[in-house]
């Protein structure tokens, strides 16, 4: 099993959330998940971040990633399971929507999910890291 580095775990109606807050979670997890030439495109982007920030979505074992870099709070990433279960995939979309995310962003992420349903993939699990 692979373990995935988070500041905290959120379990908001079956749906797990891990979050990982601080520059150096981020940057392990970044080392985890990417390697060679995608990896040296996605540390160069966080190095020089357009002014209004960036984010981009990926998926990693049973996880759709979110990844996001903004002016004031920084490099963070959020790694969302929905179990398997269409219908919690679907309640999140709605409640997306709800929030004014891009109809673009939330197809992603049901693309994403689907992949992750449908193609064998290895799992993670989250480890926690305290204090900073």
């Amino acid at each position: 099993m692979i373990d995935i580095f988070v500041n905290e775990i959120n379990d908001d109606n079956g749906i797990t959330h891990g979050f990982a807050v601080w520059d150096k979670t981020v940057l392990k997890n970044i080392h985890i998940i990417y390697s060679g030439k995608m990896l040296r495109n996605i540390l160069t982007l966080i190095s020089n971040p357009p002014k209004e920030g960036l984010y981009f979505f990926d998926k990693f074992c049973q996880y759709v990633v979110f990844v996001q870099q903004q002016p004031v709070l920084g490099l963070t990433m959020k790694f969302t399971d929905y179990q398997n279960n269409d219908d919690l995939a679907l309640d999140e979309y709605l409640i997306l929507r709800e929030k004014d995310w891009r109809q673009q962003d939330r197809e992603k992420i049901m693309e994403l999910y689907h992949e992750i349903k449908t193609q064998k993939h290895d799992t993670a699990q989250f480890v926690v890291e305290l204090g900073q």
